[in-house]
């Protein structure tokens, strides 16, 4: 019964034991690439995924590190120096909660001071492009289709865009609607009946103020 020892061992003791119990194992050895450019034996140094050898990307690691390294020596060795003197620095000091909260704030200041990322960010997502979003909006005289008035929300100083209306089963966009309509359709999930309901309360409620 053949020896065989787990993968992860040492791969040259394990390949020196499969050739003994087994001759014929290295029959497809000598159809593979044993040999990198570089030299490396593969066969014990294995490759990765991409079929690359293990061994030189071991090397140009160590090669960039050390250049990165040089080129930033002075100022790594000159934090290390300020926290043995200082402590650690704040952002250190910091919980994973806390580098969280402090990047979401980061973000939303971001957004806040660049708002034209944000909505170009905000079209991209709903699959459209800035050219369909003008054309659309010229289309629609700059104005929500269900209301057919203009965009009234205000958020940090500044108009809201119309929003980007799209059917929530399949995905399709459909037109541009101001924040309050967008937000009707979607609190009501697209129900047409909770949407008719929702119009005979408002019509039964206003006959009983009209003859009170």
């Amino acid at each position: 019964m053949p020896i065989l020892l787990p993968i992860w061992g040492s791969e040259r003791v394990n390949l020196v034991l499969r050739l003994i119990d087994n001759p014929d194992y290295s029959a497809p050895m000598q159809n593979k690439k044993q040999f990198c450019p570089r030299g490396h034996d593969t066969s014990i140094e294995g490759r990765t995924e991409n079929n690359a050898c293990r061994e030189c990307r071991r090397e140009d690691f160590r090669k960039w590190n050390e250049r990165t390294y040089e080129s930033r020596k002075e100022e790594v060795n000159q934090r290390r120096r300020d926290s043995r003197k200082n402590g650690p620095t704040p952002k250190a000091k910091q919980t994973p909660d806390e580098r969280r909260a402090k990047r979401r704030e980061w973000q939303q200041q971001y957004r806040r001071d660049h708002p034209e990322f944000a909505w170009r960010a905000y079209i991209k997502e709903a699959g459209m492009t800035p050219a369909i979003y003008e054309k659309q909006f010229e289309t629609q005289g700059g104005r929500c289709a269900i209301c057919h008035q203009p965009e009234r929300m205000v958020l940090n100083g500044r108009t809201k865009r119309l929003a980007i209306d799209h059917d929530h089963r399949t995905g399709e966009i459909r037109d541009l609607l101001c924040f309050r309509c967008n937000q009707i359709l979607g609190f009501s999930e697209d129900s047409i009946a909770r949407l008719f309901s929702a119009i005979s309360y408002l019509q039964k409620h206003q006959k009983v103020d009209e003859v009170g």
